[in-house]
């Protein structure tokens, strides 16, 4: 919750709120099974994260936020050891281009991190 507060501060009040409600139509499409899986290009909503393979990226809408145009991100898993269970990890931002990879590599990885402790300390 803390998460979506600092998002919410960094994009207008409505597209905070709209972002709100979008996060939780997807998340209860996975909990069906009924999202994309693939890259943006193909249209997919979700991916598994290359630099940290326990990791998946859900894509939520673009906004405008103060420094320009903001790719959403929720960072999840779906841990093998507890059926029926998803773990939100980190939702963050990133900006377009180069800078905005090096940004996703991060919340990737801080994402795993956080999965990792969650899960040890079950």
């Amino acid at each position: 919750m803390v998460e979506i507060g600092h998002l919410e501060n960094a994009l207008a009040p409505a597209d905070g709120q709209l972002i709100r409600q979008e996060l939780l139509v997807k998340m209860r499409r996975a909990q069906d099974g009924v999202l994309d899986y693939g890259p943006a290009a193909v249209g997919g909503d979700v991916e598994l994260m290359g630099i940290a393979p326990t990791v998946l990226e859900l894509r939520l809408s673009s906004r405008r936020g103060e420094d320009g145009v903001l790719h959403i991100r929720m960072y999840f898993t779906e841990p093998e050891e507890r059926d029926s269970v998803l773990l939100a990890l980190k939702l963050a931002w990133k900006r377009p281009g180069p800078l905005g990879l090096e940004e996703q590599n991060g919340h990737a990885r801080n994402a795993a991190r956080r999965a990792d402790e969650h899960l040890a300390s079950m």
